[in-house]
């Protein structure tokens, strides 16, 4: 058996496996809440401006305080445009509306009234694109 910890399997030769009988095996919903939870630390991380933060104390720069240097962008009413609304797009999300943002996606299809809640489909992904600098994007290899 190969068993991967991955939601897919693309990575894996399968023809070649199942020919030697091997079965293959994945979890595709295990990593839905730790790959959300990473993506919204990295929009913070990116909206706060916390790379420089962080440069700026290990080399030995930061030697007052200057709030207004490195505030960066604060996420509360801001769009979030989310390319993908499969399950880790909708955990995403669930995180950014905690955080106020307002939410709108692209998909293949658009997703249920009660899935959708108050985010704003896009039929069209480049119309997606150009609404605002906060996107994510959840979409398979494949796809």
């Amino acid at each position: 058996m190969i068993a991967t910890f991955s939601a897919g399997f693309d990575h894996i030769d399968v023809r070649a496996a199942v020919a030697r009988g091997i079965a293959v095996t994945n979890t595709p919903g295990a990593l839905t809440d730790a790959t959300a939870d990473l993506t919204i630390l990295l929009l913070l991380g990116a909206s706060r401006r916390a790379p420089e933060g962080r440069e700026l104390v290990r080399g030995g720069t930061w030697n007052d305080p200057r709030p207004m240097e490195l505030l960066g962008w604060q996420l509360t009413g801001k769009i979030l445009e989310i390319y993908g609304m499969g399950r880790i797009g909708q955990a995403v999300a669930k995180r950014a509306s905690a955080f106020g943002m307002k939410l709108h996606y692209s998909n293949l299809q658009r997703l249920s009234a009660d899935a959708e809640g108050t985010a704003v489909f896009h039929a069209d992904a480049d119309e997606l694109l150009a609404l605002s600098p906060f996107l994510t994007l959840h979409a398979p290899a494949s796809g």
